[in-house]
């Protein structure tokens, strides 16, 4: 569930660490006056071969010739990391148990997964005062993400659009919670996701239109981490043998065998193949022309991303930020030392795991290959050991639990060399925000620059921070005429001034994004939300009606919009939009408070009473 955690961020010192590196208290240098940057070409992967000209071929083609690595890798978790919910649920599905009762949550409310004949239905049902059941908002599941071995979560598809269940099935403990991060913001069944977030648990991605937030039917087109997510597409690799003898192929391909094998790449672009998803907590900003699904192994990560990390996840409590294995290892004396022959590998077999009872005997066999000279034998006593069971993970890698996942926890690749004096919760320093792997030597200025002013405008949005916005914009207005069609510097620096209440500057930020994609949804609706705030409500109905017909389920869109009607004068369709908006969105309680006061004024006295007790008891909840 890697990309669908909602880690814990200290917004205000990654914040000023963020403007004190874009220089904002001097403001920004402007940029050389030299050519603007386009978007590039597609980049080639290891084999040489221009990206946007090797196709995929899916791992049976691979199996074909890898079958005892096929075979072996079927046992990984890895393979089995996404599903789709058939209408009649299949074996794979009952890795939950769907015989436990119904849980509670904040808020007053509680959740339910049910199996049916038609599937997998999950259920948000919340209790007024009286304790009668007002609410009853499910959802059809048609996607589980997670192998089962930690846990699963559940998504339901809309539109073009999957979005997250509240509901999480956590294997450790075995039992039905609430998704990570919900239980400190509830988003109901809104959260949409993103192809970012499903890159690294499925083999290939149905996306549209290269659009990051639709995908065609079936959402995937394997379910599953793939041979090819590994070792790249490998269309030219198949074809190579098919079209010559066995005998013959080696002298027609030579060294180049047109598949990626990242054992022989080197140190940056061969960790980069675990890391390109194993480095899931930290901060990622799309480099200018790229796309989430533009990484190929070979590739170094920031050839796609600028990435920003901090600290190791390991605070005094003891306690981790999960999915923060890569930034561990590398604050490891084996990882620094190594001089880049330590990695991923090292420990990991990618194609298969240990049997569990052989699971201690093959960690230490890995730390021996290493330390099995006489003279850095163990100095625990054999007591100690002992009761280890002659583990090295148990003493050097203890098991922290993670803060930010319930039920779940995380072995410490830290590797601490002395584990009773440096203890697995012994804090970090302060949070140092940094550049990962040194990548900001690499990495031109300007798309730095960029990268920082755009992560500023997110944090400055999360935070509704308006100095933050102002550091944000300063960084990226420079940069404007140097980055052509660049949409994610538009719609950065048009929420920064958004939140500097500089709205026509953002209204032409947002038409210029429509430019590039005429069916940004985001872009219709901050433009209609816009026209709302400035009264020009005949603006706002038209891009608000855009985004609710691209987006049915942008619940923020369909509630501006509710509201325009209102102030037009067009109660009666504000009415049956606000009642089919609770329908689906039955906890929002501001539309129901809005609908009473139109039930009012039309003289269904009763139906406002009804509508404001239900508001009212929800806001007290």
């Amino acid at each position: 569930m890697n990309r669908l955690l909602s880690p814990t961020l200290n917004y205000c010192i990654l914040a000023a660490v963020l403007m004190i590196a874009a220089g904002c208290e001097r403001g920004p240098a402007p940029p050389p006056a030299t050519a603007p940057i386009t978007t590039g070409g597609p980049t080639t992967h290891a084999s040489g071969a221009r990206r946007t000209s090797v196709g995929y071929v899916g791992s049976e083609s691979c199996a074909e010739c890898h079958q005892a690595i096929s075979d072996a890798f079927q046992s990984h978790p890895k393979s089995r990391s996404a599903e789709l919910i058939q209408k009649t649920p299949s074996a794979a599905t009952s890795r939950e148990d769907y015989s436990q009762p119904v849980f509670p949550a904040p808020g007053g409310f509680f959740y339910q997964a049910v199996m049916t004949e038609d599937g997998i239905e999950h259920h948000e049902l919340w209790n007024d005062e009286q304790g009668m059941v007002s609410i009853d908002n499910s959802r059809q599941i048609s996607v589980a993400i997670g192998s089962g071995k930690r846990g699963r979560t559940f998504l339901w598809s809309s539109s073009e659009r999957l979005f997250q269940s509240p509901i999480t099935w956590y294997s450790g403990d075995a039992r039905w919670d609430l998704a990570p991060g919900y239980s400190l913001q509830n988003q109901h069944f809104e959260r949409q996701i993103s192809v970012e977030c499903l890159n690294c648990h499925v083999g290939r991605i149905h996306a549209l239109d290269q659009h990051n937030d639709r995908f065609g039917s079936p959402p995937f087109l394997e379910c599953g981490v793939s041979c090819e997510n590994c070792h790249g597409p490998a269309q030219e690799h198949v074809g190579l043998f098919k079209n010559a003898g066995s005998t013959d192929v080696g002298k027609a391909a030579g060294s180049d065998l047109k598949i990626v094998n990242p054992a022989r790449l080197p140190a940056r672009q061969r960790e980069a193949v675990c890391y390109q998803c194993h480095l899931s907590n930290g901060h990622r900003v799309l480099r200018h022309g790229r796309n989430h699904l533009d990484y190929r192994p070979g590739d170094s990560l920031e050839d796609i991303w600028t990435i920003f990390v901090t600290g190791t996840g390991v605070n005094s409590a003891g306690s981790t930020d999960a999915v923060s294995h890569v930034q561990q290892m590398q604050s490891s004396r084996c990882f620094t030392a190594s001089n880049g022959k330590f990695g991923c590998t090292t420990c990991h077999d990618p194609h298969q795991v240990p049997s569990r009872d052989g699971l201690e005997e093959f960690y230490r066999s890995r730390c021996l290959q290493c330390h099995g000279d006489p003279r850095s034998v163990c100095k625990a006593s054999d007591v100690e050991r002992s009761k280890q069971q002659n583990s090295c993970v148990a003493c050097h890698m203890k098991s922290l639990s993670a803060s930010n996942v319930p039920h779940t926890s995380q072995t410490d690749h830290r590797i601490l060399r002395r584990p009773s004096t440096g203890q697995p919760g012994a804090k970090d320093p302060e949070p140092e925000l940094r550049v990962f792997d040194g990548a900001d030597e690499r990495i031109p200025a300007l798309e730095l620059q960029r990268a920082r002013g755009i992560l500023m405008s997110r944090f400055a949005q999360n935070e509704k921070d308006k100095l933050l916005a102002n550091a944000a914009a300063e960084t990226l207005r420079p940069l404007q005429d140097r980055f052509q069609k660049d949409r994610e510097l538009l719609a950065a620096l048009a929420i920064a001034h958004t939140l500097e209440n500089q709205r026509q500057r953002a209204r032409t930020l947002w038409q210029e994004v429509l430019k590039i994609d005429p069916a940004d949804s985001e872009a219709w609706r901050s433009l209609g939300m816009i026209a709302h705030d400035g009264s020009e409500l005949d603006e706002a109905q038209r891009a608000l009606e855009e985004a609710v017909r691209l987006n049915p389920d942008d619940r923020i869109a369909l509630g501006r919009l509710v509201h325009v009607f209102g102030l037009q004068g067009k109660s009666e369709r504000g009415v049956r939009l606000a009642e089919d908006v609770l329908k689906r969105f039955p906890a929002d309680s501001q539309m129901r408070r809005w609908l009473a006061e139109a039930y009012r004024v039309a003289g269904r006295q009763a139906e406002a009473d009804e509508q404001r007790r239900i508001a009212k008891s929800l806001d007290r909840k």
